[in-house]
C-alpha cells in the first residue's frame, strides 16, 4: 500500500509491504503479488510485499485456487506508470525538476 510519510514538514509517498507494514525501499527487494485475472475487463487487487518470507504469505492470502502470479516490483510500477501516461521523457523530465527543487 502507499502511504504519506511527514519528515521534517514535508510529506513523501512510501510504499509499505502489505503483510509485514514496514516499508519498501529497495525496489529490487519488492514483489507485486495478484490473483490470475481471468476474462477481458476484470480486474485484482495487488498486494506490494518484500520478496521471500512476505511473498509467501501473499501467496497464501491469495490462495491457490486464484493462481496467484507476481511481477518484479520495478517492472510492476514501470507498467503503472505506463498506464497512467507517464512515459519515460514525462518521468525524467519530473526527475530533473525534483532535483533542481529539492522536492
Amino acid at each position: 500500500m502507499i502511504k504519506m510519510y511527514n519528515s521534517n514538514g514535508r510529506s513523501a509517498p512510501l510504499l509499505i509491504c502489505d503483510v509485514c507494514g514496514y516499508t519498501i525501499d529497495d525496489v529490487s527487494d519488492g514483489a507485486a503479488v495478484f490473483a490470475h485475472v481471468s476474462g477481458e475487463g476484470t480486474a485484482t487487487p495487488v498486494m506490494h510485499v518484500h520478496k521471500k518470507t512476505c511473498h509467501d504469505k501473499a501467496d497464501e492470502v491469495i490462495g491457490s485456487d486464484a493462481s496467484p502470479r507476481w511481477d518484479e516490483l520495478s517492472v510492476h510500477l514501470l507498467n503503472l506508470a505506463h498506464n497512467v501516461g507517464m512515459s519515460v521523457e514525462k518521468l525524467a523530465a519530473l526527475a530533473e525538476r525534483r532535483d533542481q527543487c529539492d522536492l
